[in-house]
């Protein structure tokens, strides 16, 4: 009886510590499940990659070849419109108009900073190319054509819009001793000078007005209709000489033919006279 009454009081023991620690169990589950549905991916930072290009003094910047991203608690990136997502300071100034936006110092920087919580934002260095000065000489014209800095190996000349001296006509562009034409492509290598030229029209047949045609001028197509007849008859006479080759050769046919004849008879009249002949002589034998 006692074994039964030790054994039922072990039982209900045992059964009552599965049962606690059944559900201690479940609700540490429930607190861990809880604790992760509660936590949420959150933005840390903002980071300039990269600028996929060249920006060079004076040249427009373009913000489109930035990329951007924002790094989240759970590691993973968002990649940011440039264009869109994101706002750029200047001098502690907003960029308004970021499609005409140009550099004019070697080195600067650019806060760039998140549009939808700018809290997040990074200092973007930003480095500029120099390019070279291509200037131009007026050399005793008038106007202005303004400097240009030029960013590339290769310059095409443009058009002068420089206002002629008195007298003078334009007549191409001068470079380090060499004359060039509008529209010729030029290596920049360093600041250059181009220097004008002009032509002076005081001098030769460019000056000269036209003058009124003269009497003679004014005949001249009759002289021009009367050309035109002896133009012709070099045809005529290469037909008369077309002809009277055409004649000789039907001569020359005409005699081949009579010989070939005569030359058959001939030998046809050998051949039966020898055959006649050799018929006598076996009759005599």
């Amino acid at each position: 009886m006692k074994k039964k009454i030790m054994f039922c009081i072990i039982s209900f023991i045992m059964m009552f510590s599965l049962i606690f620690w059944c559900t201690n169990k479940t609700q540490s589950t429930y607190a861990i499940g809880d604790e992760e549905q509660s936590s949420e991916v959150t933005p840390l930072t903002l980071y300039v990659v990269s600028y996929n290009g060249v920006i060079y003094y004076g040249e427009n910047v373009d913000f489109s070849l930035l990329y951007i991203v924002i790094l989240y608690s759970n590691n993973s990136l968002e990649e940011l419109d440039p264009l869109s997502e994101v706002k750029y300071y200047y001098n502690d100034n907003l960029i308004e108009d970021i499609n005409n936006f140009s550099l004019n110092s070697e080195n600067t920087t650019i806060v760039v900073k998140w549009a939808e919580n700018e809290t997040f934002m990074q200092e973007w260095n930003v480095y500029v190319e120099n390019g070279f000065k291509v200037s131009f000489n007026a050399n005793g014209g008038s106007g202005e054509m303004n400097d240009v800095l030029h960013q590339h190996d290769e310059y095409t000349l443009p058009v002068c819009t420089y206002e002629a001296p008195e007298n003078s006509i334009f007549d191409g562009y001068e470079i380090n001793g060499q004359k060039y034409n509008v529209g010729d492509n030029i290596t920049i290598n360093d600041d250059t000078e181009v220097k004008v030229l002009w032509k002076d029209t005081t001098s030769g047949s460019e000056t000269q007005e036209p003058s009124e045609p003269s009497v003679q001028d004014q005949e001249e197509p009759a002289t021009s209709e009367e050309s035109d007849e002896p133009t012709i008859e070099p045809k005529q006479e290469a037909t008369n000489n077309t002809e009277k080759t055409s004649k000789k050769s039907s001569a020359k046919i005409i005699i081949i033919v009579v010989i070939s004849v005569v030359v058959l008879a001939g030998a046809g009249f050998s051949v039966y006279y020898f055959l006649i002949k050799k018929k006598r002589v076996a009759k005599k034998v």
